[in-house]
């Protein structure tokens, strides 16, 4: 079962799987504009992510040593 859910060509279920199935995936936000960030947690937690925020980049290098985030959305 596993294979043919990883050949239907979803790579968030291919994470869930590689991940064991059972915890969502984690989303790091990292803006230093509070309305941005706010903004971005909020879609995002609603489509189904844990989601945390870091407002700069010290804060955003901890959040990754701690909370091993899956994936990473920062402003230049």
């Amino acid at each position: 079962m596993k294979s043919s859910l990883l050949e239907s060509g979803s790579s968030e279920v291919a994470c869930l799987l590689a991940r064991g199935g059972d915890s969502m995936l984690k989303i790091l936000v990292v803006d230093d504009d509070r309305n941005m960030r706010e903004l971005l947690s909020l879609h995002l937690k609603n489509a189904g992510y844990e989601v945390h925020v870091a407002e700069d980049g010290i804060a955003a290098g901890y959040a990754v040593l701690y909370q091993q985030p899956d994936l990473i959305i920062c402003d230049v």
